[in-house]
């Protein structure tokens, strides 16, 4: 199912989830911004079922990415290199960690590969099946709200470009912080709609695609979310992103906006087989890294 034709309904009186205000303004077409705090968010309100149709097979294969099992060897830098942050802010006693929106597998197969138990979760099959059958990891398919976990189970949780997914983020912060044992970890990322670059695009910025991104956060809303939710904010910074050319031309090939998709077709083309495979990072300085803890 595409996911503009989904019906949507509106939370145009909901309760803004940084501040608690119920004082919207409108704010790039369907999105909505709070009046007292600056958050931002779609004014779409999906049901279970509805988040269940997004999130098919199709969304990793041409929806939302052009071929996510394609960029593999990107996926295995990016989360190798965030594992080592991880490591760094956690110190020895890494783990166990669970991945709320598990995917593939490919953050669990950084973990394993390190030793650190580890376990996730994810609503698309395929996905899940592809994590359990071809990576060897501990991944089910469900809800994460809906799971039976022991409190104090896992040391750290990690929701790796999900939270922006969520209808109700804070009803699965919340239940993070249940979960963790005093001084456990939330480790996040997510777009960071008040930054420079996202600002000078508008509201043509990359990030801007409801129904299945909900949630605009700038690093100031997402400390606000975070605090309002009892974590203390120990990191929030941009991250850095690998990417090989030919990836790169082939998402903006499928899914680029105007006259970039049409260049993309055109370069992958031209591009030798050999230049594709050549790697780089950048960071545009509008996806953010966060990682919060429990104090109490």
């Amino acid at each position: 199912m595409s996911a503009l034709s989904i019906p949507i309904q509106s939370l145009a009186r909901s309760a803004c989830i940084c501040c608690g205000s119920a004082r919207w303004k409108e704010y790039f077409r369907v999105l909505r911004k709070c009046r007292d705090c600056g958050f931002i968010r779609a004014d779409i309100d999906l049901t279970h079922e509805q988040v269940r149709k997004l999130y098919q097979e199709d969304y990793f294969q041409g929806e939302e990415y052009g071929d996510y099992l394609a960029d593999a060897v990107s996926h295995g830098k990016n989360f190798a290199a965030r594992l080592a942050v991880v490591r760094r802010l956690m110190g020895r006693n890494v783990g166990p960690l669970f991945e709320v929106g598990c995917a593939y597998g490919f953050w669990l197969q950084q973990c394993s590969l390190a030793g650190i138990q580890c376990a996730g979760v994810d609503v698309c099959v395929e996905p899940v099946r592809h994590a359990r059958m071809v990576m060897g990891q501990n991944a089910q398919v469900g809800d994460f709200l809906s799971l039976s976990l022991s409190r104090g189970q896992y040391r750290a949780f990690c929701l790796w470009d999900t939270i922006e997914h969520l209808s109700q983020p804070e009803q699965f912060v919340g239940k993070v912080y249940d979960l963790l044992p005093p001084g456990g970890w939330l480790f996040l990322t997510t777009g960071d709609i008040g930054s420079a670059f996202a600002s000078w695009r508008g509201p043509r910025w990359r990030m801007i695609h409801p129904p299945t991104h909900l949630q605009y956060f700038s690093t100031e809303t997402m400390r606000r979310f975070l605090n309002r939710q009892g974590f203390q904010v120990m990191r929030c910074q941009s991250t850095p992103m690998y990417r090989n050319i030919g990836e790169t031309l082939e998402r903006v090939a499928k899914l680029g906006k105007g006259i970039s998709r049409p260049i993309a077709q055109t370069l992958k083309q031209l591009v030798p087989s050999g230049a594709k495979e050549l790697g780089f990072w950048l960071d545009l300085g509008d996806i953010m890294f966060v990682a919060a803890r429990k104090t109490k």
